[in-house]
């Protein structure tokens, strides 16, 4: 696909990910790598969740080798000047309970909750406590999802509409593109917006990642998000971390 296909082609009317937990996994035993082994100058890793200070967070992506190889290749195709940008990829259990922590805190503050319950299910569309069964975990504990951004090679994000972890309707990833269905027309930074979304999600798809409609930045391959979006079955389970 030429570089000037990613902006043209529109977001279509993604699936959703409901059932995922039904979806079978046979487990393929693909080895955990760390992305930066590429030694690739257009890969650059955050280490967001570390530098936050997150109890359990690490300061290394790993990833499956499968991933890593896609995630590679879709770094070499990008246009000059441009970078891949990843804030997460593989996430300890206790790294995410910490998150999850710390999210129904600004869920609680910017969105005037008090009742935990009525937190839990504010925030469900974007994250849940962490699922660590074997038979359904929670899709980064499985070193197949990844989320990420482009980013200019003076770092300077591309402008997605929200900032990563953004816990609002705008974060869905067809915000824009229902928005353009609705109204017929977007102001100039609304439609600069959706070009870049258009521009992540079809470099993405080239590879045949899977996008969680509700989080721009999130991708997945081999796992049950992705498997329930292609109707197949999963080959990634939990990874443990030590």
């Amino acid at each position: 696909m030429e570089s000037s296909s990613f902006y043209s082609f529109l977001i279509p009317n993604l699936k959703d990910v409901i059932g995922w937990q039904d979806i079978k996994i046979i487990e393929n035993n693909e080895p955990m790598v760390d992305i930066l082994k590429y030694n690739n100058p257009k890969i650059v890793f955050s280490k967001y969740y570390f530098n936050m200070g997150l109890f359990g967070a690490i300061d290394h992506c790993l990833i499956r080798e499968a991933v890593a190889s896609k995630l590679n290749q879709i770094a070499q195709r990008l246009p000059n000047g441009y970078k891949l940008f990843i804030f997460d990829c593989f996430r300890p259990i206790q790294c995410h309970r910490s998150l999850y922590e710390s999210l129904k805190v600004r869920v609680a503050k910017d969105q005037g909750l008090k009742d935990d319950s009525d937190i839990i299910k504010y925030l469900s569309t974007f994250a849940t406590p962490g699922f660590t069964n074997p038979l359904y975990p929670s899709p980064h504990f499985t070193g197949g999802a990844v989320d990420l951004t482009i980013v200019d090679n003076f770092g300077n994000a591309l402008n997605m509409g929200t900032e990563f972890d953004d816990l609002t309707e705008k974060a869905y990833t067809e915000f824009y593109e229902i928005k353009l269905q609705k109204t017929k027309k977007l102001d100039y930074l609304e439609n600069s917006i959706l070009m870049n979304r258009r521009f992540l999600y079809n470099l993405m798809c080239e590879e045949n990642f899977s996008n969680y409609k509700y989080e721009w930045w999130h991708y997945d391959f081999g796992n049950q998000f992705w498997a329930k979006i292609n109707e197949t079955t999963a080959q990634y389970s939990i990874i443990y971390f030590d």
